[in-house]
């Protein structure tokens, strides 16, 4: 009987978050009901756990918080606040560490965190939390927020600039930031909410910036503290570069890469990863 309960306890999220999926689904658009369809049959496990991967028809162990920063930025685009309290529910729950950071992933099947963080995901969470406190007006979003912030500056933060990450086991920072993790439109909303953000605002303003000349038309892949220079290693990632390209907050500045792409496509019609 105890088994029984803890196992209803515990799957309660899962069950709440497939039942807020199917209900979505007869409110959207065709195409928009089968991806929701997808995640909520082949991506989504009894706790409630968003599936990494699914890998020659098995679904990986690991589940990303990155899932849950992005199914709640969709949920505030529905308008959804059941979605995204069920979400936030979850993380609150298994990402969030008892020493105030939030683990980057987890081991859906034996619910053990690897412990350490990823700035640009803990950035969505806390931008997707300040946007529930404007978009529904409930005071527990912008509390959760300044937990989270708190955590963000406390351990991906070193001196005036925010870092990769932070190893819970080696309790070390990382002594770089990777480019394609600033994005400077959630980072200016954060700093417009909350001033403790400003100074790095500014400083992921400046790294992004003064990037462009180094490899034009591309971008560095990260910001070396060390040696306080730009690093850059081949072969490129396309997908780091394009979210680089993506967190400018002023195209003028890219013109040179997004002419790249534009040829790409014309040539080509695909840009290689």
């Amino acid at each position: 009987m105890i088994i029984i309960i803890f196992q209803i306890k515990d799957y309660y999220y899962g069950f709440k978050l497939k039942n807020e999926l199917k209900a979505m689904e007869r409110s959207v658009s065709y195409k928009e009901k089968e991806l929701l369809s997808v995640i909520r049959r082949d991506f989504i496990d009894n706790r409630g756990f968003i599936i990494s991967k699914i890998e020659n028809g098995k679904p990986l162990e690991y589940s990303l918080l990155e899932s849950y920063g992005e199914l709640m930025e969709y949920a505030l685009l529905r308008g959804d606040k059941n979605l995204f309290d069920i979400l936030l529910s979850i993380v609150d729950k298994y990402f969030y560490s008892k020493e105030g950071y939030l683990y980057w992933r987890i081991n859906r099947l034996n619910l053990r965190p690897d412990n350490s963080t990823a700035l640009i995901d803990s950035i969505r969470i806390l931008y997707a939390l300040l946007c529930a406190y404007d978009t529904f007006k409930d005071k527990k979003y912008m509390e959760m927020g300044e937990k989270v912030a708190d955590g963000i500056l406390k351990f991906n933060s070193s001196g005036e600039f925010f870092v990769d990450y932070y190893d819970g086991n080696m309790k070390e920072k990382a002594n770089k930031i990777s480019l394609f993790y600033l994005d400077l439109r959630k980072l200016k909303k954060i700093a417009e909410i909350l001033p403790s953000f400003n100074k790095y605002y500014i400083t992921s303003k400046k790294i992004l910036e003064n990037s462009v000349s180094i490899n034009s038309p591309f971008f560095p892949k990260e910001f070396d503290f060390f040696t306080f220079s730009y690093k850059t290693y081949y072969p490129l990632n396309m997908l780091e570069q394009v979210i680089t390209a993506i967190n400018f907050d002023d195209t003028n500045k890219i013109k040179g890469f997004l002419e790249f792409v534009k040829n790409e496509i014309n040539n080509y019609n695909k840009l290689n990863t």
